[in-house]
């Protein structure tokens, strides 16, 4: 009868164990573990041991995957943020021109990429023919075109990677 209460107890721990989900926070958690409200904790986060090196993203892998380190943070003592952000669709005229776009985060040093979004329309025109150059000023970007293609260019769009 010993055997069978200590096999009993045994197999409810250890099922407990494999099937275990413990929630702070909340009654009902949906993981292994789920906390709702603030962490505070003062190791390191290692995904499969792994701390990374100094600098180093911590990338998502997708659903079910572990995160991995990834390429680290260049000149961080001179980067305070960072953003993604979209200009929104305007026209380019022949020759010059200048899209300024409001950004309180903008400084004199801050710095961006940017990269056309959608297709380029008409294809067959020489885009090596538009030159944009970018200037930061406090509170503003200037986009500025030099379109020499020789046609007005309508509905383009970019985003753009700003370091602030």
């Amino acid at each position: 009868m010993k055997l069978v209460k200590l096999l009993t107890l045994f197999l409810f721990f250890f099922s407990f164990k494999m099937i275990a989900q413990v929630g702070i926070g909340t009654t009902s958690p949906s993981e292994e573990l789920e906390v709702v409200g603030n962490i505070k904790f003062s190791g390191a986060i290692m995904p499969n041991n792994d701390a990374g090196s100094t600098g180093q993203i911590l990338t998502s892998n997708g659903v079910g995957a572990s995160p991995t380190w990834s390429a680290s943070m260049l000149n961080q003592s001179q980067t305070t943020a960072m953003g993604k952000f979209y200009s929104g669709l305007f026209d380019i005229p022949k020759n010059k021109s200048t899209l300024v776009l409001l950004d309180s985060d903008c400084v004199d040093t801050s710095t961006c990429t940017i990269t056309w979004v959608g297709n380029l329309s008409p294809s067959n025109l020489n885009y090596g023919k538009l030159v944009t150059t970018v200037e930061a000023q406090s509170g503003q970007w200037f986009f500025h075109f030099n379109n020499k293609t020789g046609q007005k260019l309508f509905n383009f769009q970019f985003s753009y990677f700003a370091f602030y």
